[in-house]
């Protein structure tokens, strides 16, 4: 079994109480359902190092790169994080019982998917942003980094969807007694990046070119603001090329502009050294993630074609 559901909320300790109670439904229900369950396994993210306890980053220390042996936050400062109270359900259900269970910790997710735009994504949003971008200034048109120029500098490792389920798969198929309460970094490389490498790339997808932030910026791009004023634009993009339209909620770019482009301004990228030793060895290159899955986007009509007409 793999948990990967997460709600949200504005009030953090809303978020930690709706996902903790979540997760121990859940685990009691498959317990009770699958006789045969062999082993669950529970997705996480950095944020078990503190990363995103925003209130408090003045009170926290973060010494990259991160390993899985270090302790939790202590309260009151960690008391928002509610991956601790999602593994202390998990190993007080497991107890007596003959399932196995391990936990992936990734940071944030670099993926897609087609059924909705999720709020807890900032790829997609991206995605369709630089997309109109294009449209509305042409091929070739400049795009500065959308961002804060303190976020445009850190660094930290990329974790693609693909990584991250092949992790999944591998820890709770191939090593289900190694990993058996166990916690494991996942990222699609151990070598740190940041925006300054990853988005002229990331742009040049779109056949942009991506220029740093106004120095010192410390405000991003008002996107959400743009994308709005641009959705008679955005109508006939989807007219011309056939595509699905997405509505974006307005959650959607206060994650995206949040935990994307601004909020977090600290280097965090993780050791993967204790995956890397009981032989998951997955790796993608700088940026292959992000472009993985803009391909997807594209096949799924949510893109324009990569190469225009």
């Amino acid at each position: 079994a793999y948990s990967n559901a997460t709600a949200y909320s504005v009030d953090v300790m809303e978020i930690r109480n709706i996902n903790v109670t979540m997760t121990r439904n859940a685990v009691k229900a498959v317990d009770e359902i699958c006789s045969s369950l062999k082993f669950l396994s529970l997705q996480t993210g950095t944020n078990s190092y503190g990363v995103a306890v925003f209130q408090h980053q003045d009170k926290i220390e973060i010494h990259p790169p991160l390993k899985e042996s270090q302790p939790r936050i202590p309260s009151p400062y960690g008391d928002e994080i509610f991956y601790y109270g999602q593994v202390d359900a998990i190993e007080e259900l497991q107890k007596g019982k003959s399932w196995r269970w391990c936990e992936v910790r990734s940071d944030a997710i670099v993926g897609f998917v087609p059924g909705t735009t999720s709020i807890m994504t900032f790829l997609e949003p991206t995605a369709l942003f630089l997309a109109l971008w294009r449209f509305v200034h042409g091929l070739g048109a400049e795009i500065k980094f959308i961002g804060t120029a303190a976020n445009y500098t850190h660094t930290n490792t990329d974790s693609s969807q693909d990584t991250i389920a092949k992790s999944h798969i591998y820890l709770s198929t191939m090593k289900p007694e190694e990993s058996n309460g166990e916690a494991f970094n996942t990222a699609d490389n151990a070598t740190p990046v940041s925006w300054v490498e990853r988005w002229p790339v990331m742009v040049d997808y779109f056949g942009l070119q991506g220029t740093p932030p106004v120095e010192g910026a410390q405000t991003t791009f008002p996107v959400e603001k743009w994308w709005e004023e641009h959705q008679d634009d955005y109508k006939r993009m989807c007219a011309e090329y056939g595509l699905k339209h997405r509505d974006i909620p307005a959650a959607s770019w206060i994650f995206t502009m949040g935990v994307g482009f601004s909020l977090l301004q600290r280097n965090r990228a993780m050791c993967l050294d204790k995956i890397r030793s009981i032989g998951f060895k997955e790796e993608l290159g700088m940026t292959e993630g992000y472009l993985i899955a803009f391909d997807r986007m594209v096949a799924a009509n949510i893109l324009p074609p990569r190469k225009l007409k």
